[in-house]
């Protein structure tokens, strides 16, 4: 079941499934650009994905290998999923 949550005047939605809970981060982004969520999400991602890799000791060239790997596996993810408006 969804619900939605108001912060900053921004509705956030949320959902649980089998007691764990998932919010969108679409509706986070919006916060910090409306026009360009998928920008900010991905900004959030390879911070969090660099810091990982940088603990790991991983050389820049090893991080920048590691996040491309990431960054196909997500958009083959946005591509099989149907509910994704594609452009035309």
């Amino acid at each position: 079941m969804q619900k939605e949550l108001i912060v900053k005047n921004v509705n956030i939605g949320f959902f649980s499934k089998k007691e764990e809970d998932f919010i969108s981060l679409t509706d986070i982004a919006k916060y910090k650009n409306k026009e360009a969520t998928g920008l900010v999400i991905s900004h959030w991602m390879s911070i969090k994905y660099n810091i990982e890799f940088i603990r790991q000791n991983l050389s820049q060239a090893e991080r920048l290998e590691k996040l491309n790997q990431i960054a196909v596996i997500q958009m083959k993810s946005l591509m099989e999923n149907k509910n994704v408006k594609k452009l035309s």
